[in-house]
């Protein structure tokens, strides 16, 4: 999913008008700041799913991912698209950018270390591996 892509553009917009309290993370806010070309879904950090269920089926569930801070996840897939929701107490450090909110640099830097400590089992290794090369590609 090209950020250039006028589409994608529409549907971020979309997702902001939806949820004021919507921060894009992941894949998408590195793409905005220059550290990435293209991505598989949307990742959004929110503090509740008011607004999302215009995008489709919500599915929420419980993890113990070191990617969650709260342990809430939730999703929407949706035709050409999946929104990958993030449901915490606190958004993290954003920046807006053309009047979206993308989670800063800094911000996912902290998170990624953080992740890369958390994850000691070795049936984590592969997940730590994309940890560790996501740290870099942001840190170049």
């Amino acid at each position: 999913m090209p950020i250039n892509n006028q589409k994608t553009w529409k549907l971020l917009a979309q997702i902001q008008q939806a949820n004021k309290d919507v921060v894009f993370v992941g894949g998408v806010a590195e793409m905005m700041q220059g550290k990435k070309d293209s991505v598989k879904d949307i990742d959004i950090c929110v503090l509740n799913l008011d607004g999302l269920e215009v995008f489709g089926e919500i599915k929420e569930w419980e993890t113990k991912s070191p990617t969650s801070i709260s342990g809430k996840r939730a999703g929407i897939e949706n035709g050409g698209f999946i929104i990958d929701i993030f449901i915490e107490d606190e958004l993290p450090e954003y920046v807006e950018i053309l009047g979206l909110k993308f989670v800063t640099i800094e911000a996912m830097k902290k998170c990624y270390k953080k992740v890369i400590k958390e994850l000691n089992d070795p049936s984590q290794c592969i997940f730590k591996e994309k940890m560790v090369e996501k740290l870099k590609k942001i840190q170049e």
